[in-house]
């Protein structure tokens, strides 16, 4: 069956214009790609331990945003702009985003059942090609009932003027393995105002062609 958010490229350039050029008014962060994630976590209340569980540790989200000072941050926590305890404070999920632009790659994931060593990793694949990648250790490991977030800020560097990306994060707990992927497109700016300006959306003479 055809993927149809992703099959058909030009679909995506319309939200480009809403989503790209503002973006790029927010990329201040100039974290190195070697720079350490930030890191935080919240404890969830239970009534009572389900009698059989499919999953021990597991992914449940992965998003591509542009970097923003104080995000993400746990709601309710010091310092963080939302006043709700067990909520996540973070920039807005991008669709599409520019070369070069300072992007935080998040990833949440939930510790039902199991204690003891955790990590993960993620990977930023166009095809077969390695953009680029990260991992972090967890250095209390994991406990059971408590939602994990892990946030890595990068300077995005496709290997080409447009595409797709695939933004793969994995997630070790033990013998416990999990895996998620996001895909979001990146071009580069004159690459998008050349599409534009074929579609009408930029005059020839904003866009340079």
């Amino acid at each position: 069956m055809p993927n149809l958010r992703f099959a058909t490229f030009s679909s995506m350039l319309a939200l480009a214009t809403a989503l790209a050029v503002p973006a790029l008014v927010l990329a201040q962060d100039n974290s190195s790609q070697n720079d350490a994630p930030t890191v935080f976590s919240h404890s969830v209340a239970r009534s009572q331990k389900p009698p059989m569980m499919m999953t021990v540790i597991g992914f449940t989200n992965a998003s591509v945003g542009m970097q923003m000072p104080g995000f993400p941050c746990l709601g309710g926590s010091a310092g963080c702009s939302d006043p709700t305890p067990g909520t996540i404070a973070l920039p807005a999920p991008l669709a599409v985003a520019m070369d070069g632009s300072k992007v935080s790659y998040t990833f949440e994931f939930e510790d039902v059942s199991y204690t003891g060593p955790c990590s993960m990793s993620f990977l930023l694949m166009d095809g077969t090609t390695k953009l680029d990648s990260g991992s972090y250790t967890f250095p209390t490991g994991c406990q059971p009932n408590t939602v994990y977030f892990a946030s890595f800020n990068r300077t995005l560097k496709p290997d080409k003027k447009m595409g797709v990306a695939t933004l793969k994060g994995s997630l070790k707990g033990g013998k416990h393995t999990d895996v998620i992927r996001q895909n979001f497109c990146f071009m580069y700016l004159d690459g998008f105002a050349a599409v534009a300006a074929r579609v009408g959306l930029l005059s020839p003479e904003v866009s340079g062609v």
